[in-house]
């Protein structure tokens, strides 16, 4: 343990070192000195127009990809769970509808049979009529 902690403070002298020759050298370019967090260089304060337009385009290219999934994505889903989950049950109807709907039912077939001989009557009288006209109207000869 003692052999890790010692490797681990050299190697943060080498990382500080190395850290200060970058800043240096930034220095005498002209260039703002790089950021050092945790031993790990993490670039400039002031990026360059070029990265700027490359983090911009990789920002919106992530967010139409998010939202392409997600508009494709949640429709999918949903059927799936609706066809991989329970059938929907319909709720039991209660004694006095059934009982209501058994007696419209009946009533129903009752209208239906009245309305049936209704019409065979009415059938039979206009049969009975067109007879009658077609009777006064018989060809001459025909023994009438």
């Amino acid at each position: 343990m003692v052999e890790a902690a010692k490797a681990q403070a050299k190697q943060t002298r080498i990382d500080a070192q190395k850290a200060r020759q970058d800043a240096q050298k930034a220095k005498d370019q002209g260039l703002p000195a790089p950021v050092v967090v945790d031993g790990f260089q993490t670039g400039t304060l002031q990026p360059s127009w070029p990265e700027i337009q490359n983090m911009v385009q990789n920002i919106s290219a992530y967010f139409f990809t998010a939202v392409c999934v997600i508009a494709i994505g949640i429709p999918l889903v949903r059927a799936l769970g609706r066809r991989l989950g329970p059938a929907p049950v319909a709720p039991p109807i209660p004694r006095e509808f059934s009982d209501q709907l058994k007696r419209i039912e009946q009533a129903v077939e009752s209208m239906a049979i009245e309305i049936e001989r209704v019409s065979e009557a009415q059938r039979f009288l206009t049969k009975i009529t067109a007879g009658k006209a077609d009777a006064g109207a018989l060809p001459p000869g025909s023994g009438a």
